[in-house]
């Protein structure tokens, strides 16, 4: 079955690593299943314990779980089944004991609980624990034959026995000297179970009857008693269901105290998790040294699993380099049923070495025989090697004893010992050329004569705190010094640690590392740094540098405004995508891309969006090589949109009057000015409206990217104040700019059209002629709802010219060639 994972597999991993800890150490395993709604079976997760059990690893059983309950004993797979429907119906806790068979054909009790929770698709997720009972059934079934074999002997029994029928109704008493689980009455024979039995007793006998009427038979259900506060009795209830034909007319029941057993297999239970929790080495071993049980310090340290090593000699673990001499205590020591202390050099499973520190130890009943060995195993494999350099250490030191005192005294960083009320004992000669203090006077001044006075106080406090560190604890800190010889500052950094108490003294020792240079070099780099970002922050065009995965390491103040971040925390660490839309992010990516592989700079000129505005900027972009390998890239960005504009304007005017001057056809010539502009500006729809001479109308001539709708409005319009954009500009010879058409006053008859062609924003440019009469209207249309900038009123001012010199010329034409004829 299949289950909706998390999309956070970064929790669930540490969640995985948490319940396999919790349950390293139990007779089962953590698990959830999933039942999907078309009744599919899955197992999401399950602690690694599973392959003990049911011999798949989690991921097998991870996306189809029906392969384990394959596994399930054929009595036992309707009982199973049953108890996961009804589960699932009621939405209540699963509980079921079942048996499996394993590949090899063992047959194994378990146990399992979980509770059920619904999915939003549907399927239901089961989470608990399953664990091998096999050992406690094993008992159980031993002690219930034992308690059975009593029922040729009636009365002989002493726990609970009785009969009854399918109603419930005791029928017959065999024993009822179990007076803790009874009510108080003298007899129980022709009553029913509620009248004799407590709530918890009877609900166990009641669910085990139903388990019989399936089954034939129940037996494991437990209940407890608790007679007073503390004092509890368990019990066990067998149900055995005798058929008349095919139905049940008959149960008996047996309930047994099993309080003792229940102490029993819960301090076993301990005790089994005790063992297993141990951090050395355990194993248990017969008289004859075969091993028995060993615990997962062991397998750690050896390498072996029980499976491997049961039945085996337990000295089996010697090897090459293993001495004789111990390999004889230890076997003179087994022979005389004596213990063992020693080292011995074992093997691993992988055949390396390691030593172990050995305890064994002969085990004797209360007859004083040997009943087993047990020994305890520490691996100290670091501490033999620490104490073989420490041995070689020390002998080096005793050898160089000298050469030492040299090398302390001239060493190029200052030692000095300190006594518990900070006055210098011991000083080499780094640190008294630091402090400008001589031999003779060490033992007179106090640490803190040495240190400036605005950190003296940080180093009362610091002194304090080492005062409270336990030995071989450390401390570093910075301070500055004062020299008086040399009359200078010096900056060092401390590091202090409490030393071994000399003569009921405490000692501090305390390193000093001149860091002066360092500092002045650190303060220089600051200072670098500092100026470097006033450099790039003053740059008029924006700066980026990026690494090779398109990340921003660092922008200066340009290129922050321009992605309206207030720090640079805002931006290091992101790509192009945390930016820029889509279409041009990818663009900026791609170009990254080429510049790292051809190691060459490119120069684009390329649109950025500034405030969701889209403009022109030139672009260089560059490898950045360190050790002949690209770790990055730098980019500038300069605004050229202006200039851009201007450009373009000035071909766009260019090409309109080449046109003027050649082309006699009018209608080109205006389409090719409306183009011309609406691809100077694509935010803009420009048409043209003309006047036809005696008519107080405009007509539309030219309108290629207008809507059916717009170009039907215009098909006639009336010149007069309020009509309008273009017909208020006709009337009043003068431009017209309304950047609001839905709330203008001039286009409440042209409101539903504008708002049916998205229109925003509207100017109308007076095409004038030369005696001052109006020949049409240039007009523009916008989307959005704002005014017009300067640039944009002086192109539409310059082509509204461009217009009326192309039409007077063609007037101008039309009169020669009347006039020729």
């Amino acid at each position: 079955m299949e289950t909706t994972y998390s999309s956070n597999s970064h929790t669930l991993a540490n969640a995985s690593v948490l319940l396999n800890k919790l349950t390293q150490h139990l007779h089962g395993f953590v698990y959830q299943f999933c039942m999907a709604p078309d009744g599919a079976y899955s197992m999401p997760f399950a602690s690694h314990q599973i392959e003990q059990i049911f011999g798949y690893r989690a991921e097998e059983v991870m996306a189809d779980a029906s392969k384990m309950l394959a596994m399930t004993h054929p009595e036992d797979l309707q009982k199973l089944e049953e108890s996961i429907e009804l589960s699932a119906k009621n939405m209540s806790v699963w509980e079921c004991e079942w048996r499996i068979l394993q590949k090899d054909g063992t047959e194994l009790w378990l146990y399992g609980s979980s509770t059920p929770e619904r999915q939003a698709d549907g399927s239901i997720l089961w989470t608990g624990y399953i664990k091998d009972i096999t050992e406690i059934k094993q008992l159980t079934e031993i002690a219930l034959m034992g308690s059975l074999a009593l029922e040729a002997k009636p009365g002989a029994i002493s726990d609970l026995l009785f009969e009854i029928d399918a109603d419930c109704i005791c029928t017959l008493v065999h024993s009822s000297t179990s007076e803790i689980i009874l009510k108080g009455s003298e007899s129980i024979k022709g009553q029913s179970l509620k009248e004799f039995l407590p709530e918890g007793g009877l609900n166990a006998v009641l669910l085990s009857i139903e388990e019989a009427k399936r089954l034939g038979r129940s037996f494991g259900r437990r209940f407890f008693v608790e007679i007073q506060v503390g004092v509890v009795f368990w019990f066990e209830v067998v149900v055995d269901a005798k058929r008349g034909g095919h139905t049940t007319t008959q149960y008996i029941v047996l309930v047994r105290d099993v309080t003792e057993r229940k102490k029993a297999e819960d301090a076993l239970y301990v005790d089994s998790v005790v063992f297993r929790s141990i951090t050395q080495g355990i194993v248990l071993t017969n008289p004859q040294l075969s091993v028995i049980a060993i615990n997962d310090a062991y397998t750690q340290m050896t390498g072996y699993t029980l499976n491997e090593v049961v039945g085996e000699n337990a000295c089996f673990m010697y090897g090459e380099k293993t001495n004789p001499d111990t390999i004889e205590e230890i076997h003179q020591a087994i022979y005389n049923q004596q213990e063992y202390f020693g080292e011995v050099l074992y093997y691993r499973k992988n055949g390396s070495a390691y030593w172990c520190e050995l305890t064994v130890k002969p085990i004797f009943n209360e007859s004083q025989q040997l009943t087993n060995y047990l020994g305890v195993m520490r691996d100290v494999s670091e501490r033999k090697t620490s104490q073989e350099k420490l041995l070689k250490t020390q002998k080096s030191l005793v050898e160089s004893n000298e050469q030492y005192m040299d090398l302390y005294e001239f060493a190029p960083i200052g030692y000095v010992t300190l006594n518990e009320s900070g006055m210098i004992s011991e000083a080499n000669w780094k640190a008294r050329s630091i402090l400008g203090i001589k031999r003779k006077d060490l033992g007179k001044e106090r640490f803190a004569r040495f240190v400036v006075l605005e950190d003296r106080k940080k180093w009362q406090i610091q002194f304090s705190a080492l005062r409270e560190l336990s030995v071989q604890e450390e401390l570093a800190f910075d301070l500055k010094l004062i020299n008086d010889v040399a009359n200078q500052y010096i900056d060092v950094k401390l590091s202090c640690a409490r030393t071994d108490t000399i003569e009921n003294h405490a000692m501090v020792r305390v390193t000093l590392f001149d860091i002066t240079e360092m500092k002045q070099a650190d303060l220089a780099l600051r200072q670098k740094e500092a100026y470097q970002r006033s450099l790039l922050d003053n740059f008029p065009f924006m700066v980026w540098l990026k690494d090779t995965k398109g990340r921003f390491l660092t922008v200066n103040k340009v290129f922050l405004d321009a992605v309206e971040a207030q720090s640079l925390d805002e931006v290091v660490g992101k790509t192009d995508l945390d930016f820029w839309s889509p279409e041009y992010a990818n663009v900026y990516i791609k170009q990254d891309k080429f510049v790292m592989d051809q190691q060459a700079t490119a120069v684009n000129d390329e649109i950025i969006e500034i405030s969701g505005h889209p403009r022109w900027y030139e672009t260089f972009k560059s490898p950045v090589i360190v050790n002949d390998k690209v770790v990055g890239t730098v980019g500038f960005a300069q605004d050229v949109s202006e200039l851009k504009k201007s450009v373009n304007y000035e071909k766009f005017k260019s090409r309109m009057l080449e046109l003027v001057v050649r082309e006699t056809n009018l209608p080109k010539i205006f389409d090719e000015i409306t183009r011309g502009l609406e691809q100077l500006n694509p935010e803009l729809f420009c048409f043209i409206v003309l006047k036809p001479k005696n008519k107080n109308l405009l007509h539309v001539i030219s309108a290629p990217s207008l809507s059916d709708s717009c170009k039907e409005t215009l098909k006639e319009v009336k010149i007069s104040l309020g009509n309008g954009t273009v017909g208020s500009a006709a009337f009043l010879k003068q431009r017209v700019v309304i950047d609001n058409v839905m709330e203008h006053p001039y286009w409440d008859k042209y409101r539903e059209t504008a708002k049916k062609s998205g229109i925003g924003a509207s100017w109308g440019e007076p095409i004038i002629g030369l005696s001052g009469q109006v020949l049409g209207v240039l007009g523009v249309y916008r989307a959005e709802s704002k005014m017009p900038n300067n640039y944009d009123l002086t192109v539409i001012e310059q082509s509204a010219h461009l217009i009326s010199i192309a039409i007077e010329r063609e007037e101008s034409i039309s009169k020669i060639e009347h006039l020729a004829y």
